[in-house]
């Protein structure tokens, strides 16, 4: 280990900070997983850059399902308006731009399950406080 006042112990303590914020990062992505799952059974996450402009690394979550039916024009698949991500952020507002989706949009009805879903989870965070 070096002495904490040099670069080298600088570098050293960042080293260390990244690795923690990927073990968290890991941890909300699989807690996030689980309470998506019973609305987006498919669903899927990765830590990593969503765009190539975008250097920013985020939880970046996808669905195969998701992605063939936009891809594949189907009716309703982008009218609803309601992005995943979007939705997560509006629940854990602490998020806010740290989790984006690969085009993933739910139907209202989704939406409010989802929301019912993130909140109880959110709950049961603040109740271990």
């Amino acid at each position: 280990m070096s002495d904490v006042n040099t670069i080298a112990g600088f570098i050293d303590g960042l080293n260390r900070a990244k690795s923690w914020v990927v073990v968290n990062e890991k941890m909300i992505m699989e807690i996030l997983c689980n309470a998506i799952k019973d609305v987006i059974p498919d669903i899927k996450g990765r830590l990593g850059y969503p765009y190539p402009h975008n250097p920013a690394n985020k939880i970046v979550f996808y669905s195969e399902q998701r992605s063939k039916a936009l891809d594949n024009g189907t009716e309703g698949a982008i009218d609803n308006r309601f992005r995943l991500s979007s939705i997560i952020e509006s629940v854990f507002p602490e998020l806010e731009y740290s989790v984006d989706d690969h085009f993933i949009y739910l139907s209202e009805k989704e939406r409010v399950e989802l929301i019912k879903r993130l909140n109880e989870y959110k709950g049961s965070m603040e109740g271990d406080k």
